[in-house]
């Protein structure tokens, strides 16, 4: 790799089997393009070292993942290929047009994010968050790396994926989940659900996540609900590499109905370590804590969380309370009853 200097930028990340393929969301950028812009690069395992463009760098401190993403262990700086790319300025001419579009969301996206209005600019990019027609979109990426589609939301309005693409077991987000489990390996601080790939059900409950470093990836609702389904995320789950998760799915009866069904796959299996958190029904799901909260509320999920022996138990008796219509009162028994551990 040739050695040339420039810039760079953070967080999220996209995920591909080979060193030289583009970077999954975003197709007109390569790893060869992006280190040949970059100083001092050296092969190294798991991808590449380099001086960091974020800061006055002497000794290469930027990691420059194989399989997608990039870190600075100085300055902190993270993110994917393409916010990298975009910031050494060979991504694709159209950014300026984008950073534009995206304007028209900023209260929005700062409000689900759980962030700074004047952070939306940084933020969103790095966890692939683009405008398309007036809309916003989110990309959907296999475990193995391929891009499948992107779904776009409109504010007030129902999420909507294209016609004839099927994303029954994938997860939205497991590529940026990815990525920040590998930034928090080098980052000794980061502690409790945050060393945890979270599962929830939508959309902003993930990106909330992301946006604060916490790895997650959303079930995408009833779309994975089924028996079917929910087989292929474990195994996709398991062809990512991953060996631990926390289910957190929404307080209402579909949210627990998820559960449930998510409980009795995950936990008869020993591929996967589970723990599980029951939302209180203050709030609907974790995007609505977090609006609320804000980042704290994070920290509260952890008075929440079950061990899966304690799950089995409480599985057993949530679905006797279910069938016989008692599951409200047997959700405040659990609140009690979850502290005797």
């Amino acid at each position: 790799m040739t050695d040339k200097k420039n810039e760079t930028a953070p967080n999220g990340g996209p995920i591909q089997n080979e060193t030289h393929n583009k970077d999954l969301n975003t197709p007109d950028v390569t790893l060869d393009t992006v280190l040949s812009s970059l100083s001092e690069v050296k092969k190294v395992k798991g991808g590449y070292t380099a001086l960091c463009p974020f800061h006055d760098d002497h000794n290469p401190s930027l990691m420059v993942f194989e399989n997608g993403g990039f870190y600075c262990r100085a300055c902190q700086e993270k993110g994917t290929l393409y916010y990298l790319a975009r910031h050494l300025g060979i991504a694709d001419a159209s950014d300026k047009a984008q950073k534009h579009s995206l304007n028209a969301f900023r209260e929005y996206l700062s409000k689900r994010l759980g962030i700074d209005p004047q952070d939306v600019e940084k933020v969103a990019p790095r966890l692939n968050i683009r405008a398309k027609n007036n809309a916003l979109a989110f990309s959907i990426v296999s475990p193995s790396g391929g891009f499948i589609a992107y779904v776009t939301h409109k504010p007030g309005e129902k999420y909507r994926s294209p016609e004839g693409v099927n994303l029954k077991g994938n997860l939205y987000g497991l590529d940026l989940a990815l990525n920040a489990i590998k930034i928090n390996y080098l980052e000794e601080s980061i502690k409790g659900i945050k060393g945890n790939i979270l599962l929830c059900e939508g959309y902003f409950d993930a990106l909330g996540c992301l946006a604060h470093g916490i790895p997650a990836a959303a079930t995408m609702g009833g779309l994975n609900g089924s028996e079917e389904a929910i087989r292929k995320i474990y195994s996709n789950l398991l062809e990512a590499g991953i060996s631990r998760v926390v289910l957190c799915f929404d307080s209402d009866s579909s949210g627990h109905k998820f559960t449930l069904d998510y409980m009795k796959y995950f936990l008869s299996r020993p591929g996967i370590w589970t723990d599980v958190i029951l939302l209180p029904e203050e709030y609907k799901d974790i995007n609505e804590g977090l609006q609320q909260e804000g980042q704290a509320y994070f920290t509260k999920l952890e008075l929440y969380k079950l061990e899966p022996v304690h799950a089995f138990i409480e599985l057993e008796r949530l679905e006797e309370e279910i069938e016989k219509g008692g599951f409200e009162r047997h959700i405040a028994l659990m609140k009690v009853a979850r502290f005797f551990s």
